[in-house]
Formats: C-alpha cells, structure tokens, sequence
C-alpha cells in the first residue's frame, strides 16, 4: 500500500501499484477491475478515479489517477480516504478488498515543536532574518532595518538627489513645532483667499475685472493728455467755448446755444445773395434747388464741364453692420450695384468727421474687390487703420 499523504482540497492524485504471481511473477489485473475510494469508513465513491491497467505497455503495473475536484463535497477537507480494488482477480483468484494507497485532505496541522505547542505567532516569531543587500535579505542594524524611500504610491521617485532628504529633515527639524501638518505656518508666500468667488473661480473674477477695465480703459484712451482749462467751467456750466474739436450734433445743443449759431451763421437768404451778386441767380427759396449753376472755373466752361463729369461718377454709401462685422479689410454696404468688381481698383474714401466718416475719416484705400451679397454690396480693400463702425460714410472715387 502506497501513502500519499495529505492533499489540498480540489487537487489530483496519481500513483502506481503491482499484481503479480505467487512466486512473484508479474501478471495483469483482469476480472474487469474497478478501483473505489473509502472515506474514513464505509463511505464509498468512484468519482474522479480512473484506472489505467497494465500502464505504459507493462504487465502487472497499474496506474491510478485521483480528481478530488470531482466531487467536493466527498472529498471534502478534514478526512482520511483509503484507495481499494472493488472488483477484480489476479490469476483466476479475486483480489477485491485489496488496498493499494491511502491519503488524507486538509489534516496536517503542525501544533508541536519538539513536544512543545505552537501559535502562528510562535512560529513568526522564530523566524531568523539575514541581515544583507542581496535579493530576499533585509539591511539592518541591532534590529533596526534600514529604509530607503524609492516610490509613493507605486510611483518612482525622480527628484533631485538629496532635495527629498533635504525638504524632510527642513519641514520636520523643529523642536518645538507650534502647527499641525495641517496648517503650517507661512513666511509670507501664501495667503489666504479673501472671500469666496462670485463666478466659478477666482480665475474667471481676474478675467471679469480684466474685461471691465479694458473697457474703462478705452473710455479714459479718448482723454487728452492735456484737457483743457476748467477756467470757464463754472457750477458744471460751460460760459466760454472758443474751440471745439469735435462738432457737437443737432441733439447736443440747448435752445440757447442753437439760437446763438444760427446767429453767426449766415442765412440761406444772405448767402443766395452773395451768390447772386457773383453769377446773377434768383433767390432761393429754401425747399428746391438753390439755383446755383457754376458754369465756368477760373474763367473756363469746359473746367466746369469736367467737374461736373467726375462728379457724376463719385458713389457714396455708408457701412452696413448688420450681417457682417467690418474689418479694416472686409465689410458690407448699402450700395446696390449688381456687377462684380464693378468698382475694383478705384478708391473707397472715409468722409472727414463731421461729415460722418467714423473713425476713418479722410482715408483712402484702393478697392480689391467687390460683389453683391445678400442684397449689400461687399467690399475687399487695401486694410484701413480701423475697423469701420455701422454707419460710416465713404464715397468712391
């Protein structure tokens, strides 16, 4: 009988017995044998077993293969099984009782050293290490092993040699530390943030205020660097203007102020009159026509004839915003005109100021292009200083 030992549970047997003669011949097994396994006692179990007579082609040696996994609950651990032929006969005479192994499953328990009971911890603590740099050994000293920080959290470190040490013995050589880890203290470097944040980060409050002084700025950028005296200012009140650089519009003056312009200005009447005195025409009547009709320059009517044919061919327009924001280069019209490039290499002039002409006002440009899109006439020229605005008036030329 072959002893097998203890198994773990789930694991696979196999062995190898012999038949043989009385005067110890070998001979085969026959009488269809069966091999059965016994558990503790008379609990009986073929599964798993499998017998393989005559093995690898020799008579008389038989071998016996064991799947313990084939059925836990039989095998289960904690039990001792005995491995017997059930059915079978050697040279004409039954051999069925015959035990050829036995083994057990999960009954090893080692409790005593040399006749004295053990714990786990008595086992682990018996344990002798050796003290070394080789693979499987532990570096130390009188019992104290030598750690060598290489990784946190499963990452390598890869500061500069002697900076972790460096910042270790820094952060924790004080011998009477006032703070916890938590809320250490600062040297000026660190502050606290005043206030929670009125949009979604302290970030996006910076690029709020930057945007709104952007826009203050480009208010403050239209004062001039020397305004002018407050001399004549008085209670909010202006009581002396002598000069002004930007001509104000109809809507900007009071009554008073309207009263006195028209006051300086000529009168439609006064100026037809000095018209009259020059070229002898009638009255206007201030609704139609004036009536002037220049008819020669400097004495020439054919001067006068070409003035009025170059006249003829200036088309003025203002700046449509409405679909497409102008760029120096790019913007759209009010003009009409449907044939493409019908206005290229001439020159797209800004009105001056107080005709309307924007912030471009008195520049000229050649044309690239043109063509009319979506009802608006577009135009590609040379680029301007600016962007026009909405409204600007030109004139081509």
């Amino acid at each position: 009988m072959i002893n097998l030992g203890d198994r773990a549970v789930g694991s696979t047997l196999s062995f190898l017995f012999n038949t043989h003669k009385a005067d110890g011949t070998p001979i085969t097994l026959a009488g269809t044998p069966v091999v059965s396994v016994y558990k503790n006692s008379t609990t009986q179990s073929v599964a798993g077993v499998s017998l393989t007579v005559d093995y690898d082609g020799v008579t008389g040696m038989h071998q016996v293969v064991i799947d313990t996994s084939a059925d836990g609950a039989f095998y289960a651990t904690g039990n001792d099984f005995n491995v017997a032929i059930t059915t079978g006969t050697v040279n004409s005479i039954s051999v069925a009782g015959a035990v050829v192994g036995k083994f057990s499953i999960g009954r090893q328990n080692v409790s005593h050293i040399t006749s004295t009971a053990q714990t786990a911890r008595d086992i682990g603590a018996s344990v002798l290490l050796s003290s070394g740099t080789g693979t499987g050994q532990l570096d130390f000293t009188s019992g104290i092993v030598k750690a060598n920080l290489m990784q946190i959290l499963g990452t390598l470190l890869t500061e500069t040699g002697g900076y972790l040490a460096a910042g270790f013995k820094k952060f924790f050589n004080i011998a009477v530390p006032v703070h916890t880890v938590g809320s250490v203290d600062q040297t000026g470097d660190s502050f606290a943030r005043i206030g929670a944040p009125v949009g979604a980060s302290i970030s996006a409050d910076i690029a709020a205020d930057k945007s709104v002084d952007d826009a203050i700025k480009l208010k403050t950028d239209l004062i001039p660097a020397s305004p002018a005296s407050t001399t004549n200012i008085t209670g909010g009140t202006i009581t002396t203007v002598t000069n002004l650089t930007n001509a104000p519009t109809n809507g900007d003056l009071t009554a008073a102020m309207k009263a006195s312009v028209t006051a300086a200005v000529p009168t439609v009447g006064n100026i037809d009159t000095q018209l009259s005195g020059t070229h002898g025409s009638g009255a206007w009547d201030g609704v139609g026509p004036s009536g002037v009709d220049i008819v020669s320059i400097n004495g020439s009517p054919s001067a006068a004839a070409k003035l009025a044919l170059s006249a003829d061919t200036e088309i003025s327009g203002f700046i449509d915003d409405s679909t497409l924001d102008p760029t120096t280069t790019e913007f759209e019209t009010s003009l009409i005109e449907g044939q493409t490039n019908q206005f290229k290499d001439r020159w797209l002039a800004f009105a001056s100021a107080i005709d309307g002409g924007g912030i471009n006002a008195g520049c000229a440009k050649p044309i690239v292009s043109y063509q009319l899109s979506g009802g608006k006439g577009r135009f590609i020229t040379y680029a301007f200083p600016s962007a026009p605005a909405g409204l600007d008036v030109f004139v081509i030329v």
